[in-house]
């Protein structure tokens, strides 16, 4: 069973309540981030049954982020899920029970460019990137420095041609310390598997948009794991792919855990 939220979003987000919210939170920006708001909701017919509250809160996780909400930058998203719940209730006898059903929540989520935007806003790096890997281009791992080793094809056109195998992220600090990360894609696939409940029903971002989120995740995995983690930086990586709750807690909602930074 799923409950139908009473206010749509648009409404709700335009009405005197919502707007001292937002202008106590943000300010002079609070105008231009109510209008991408609306902007990212009327473009997703999900989103305008989600809850307006998560909606606002994932929004303002990108504010305090410093990125803008828009699908066509890939910095920062607004994306809905259905999300369980569970509720008591005594029935007509004074018997206590509990029934489950669903809501369709905001969850904010960074994209591959929002990464590698906040490790440049650090000023300690120097370079940072991501790419998908072909066929034929991966030579394998040096055991002695641990970094991996590749054969990029130049020529764009032939490459393009030649199926994707996996995914590596690059970092180089100004101090002169570099890492890469390196994921096959059937392991990007487990690790979707994994930690996207939606993946493992066959939708989702995971399903609409792998190159996307298999990018985003070997930047992120890299970054946590061996980054330089500034604050704003280290708040990404806890926020992302999750609902604030408003409480200082997150709530995961297409994962059953956060998602491990640690090394598999």
């Amino acid at each position: 069973m799923s409950k139908e939220v009473t206010v749509a979003p648009q409404a709700y987000i335009r009405s005197g309540m919502a707007q001292q919210l937002i202008e106590q939170t943000l300010g002079d920006g609070s105008e231009e981030f109510t209008l991408a708001l609306l902007s990212t909701i009327n473009s997703n017919q999900v989103l305008q049954g989600a809850e307006p509250v998560s909606i606002i809160k994932a929004g303002f996780e990108a504010a305090a982020l410093g990125l803008p909400i828009s699908n066509s930058l890939g910095l920062a998203y607004i994306i809905p899920y259905n999300n369980k719940k569970t509720e008591k209730y005594y029935d007509d006898n004074n018997v206590e029970r509990t029934r489950t059903y669903y809501v369709v929540e905001a969850q904010f989520q960074l994209g591959s460019k929002g990464f590698k935007q906040l490790a440049i806003r650090t000023g300690a790096y120097k370079r940072i990137n991501e790419t998908d890997v072909r066929e034929g281009e991966y030579i394998g791992i040096n055991r002695m420095t641990g970094e991996h080793e590749f054969a990029w094809i130049d020529n764009d056109t032939e490459r393009e041609k030649l199926p994707v195998i996996g995914y590596v992220a690059y970092f180089e600090l100004k101090a002169g310390y570099s890492k890469s990360l390196y994921m096959t894609a059937e392991k990007l696939k487990k690790h979707a598997k994994q930690y996207s409940k939606s993946y493992a029903k066959g939708f989702g971002n995971w399903v609409d948009d792998f190159d996307g989120m298999a990018r985003k995740t070997v930047i992120k995995l890299l970054l946590s794991r061996h980054g330089l983690i500034s604050g704003k930086l280290a708040k990404a990586i806890e926020a992302d792919q999750s609902a604030f709750n408003g409480d200082d807690t997150y709530d995961y909602i297409d994962n059953d855990k956060k998602a491990e930074t640690d090394d598999e």
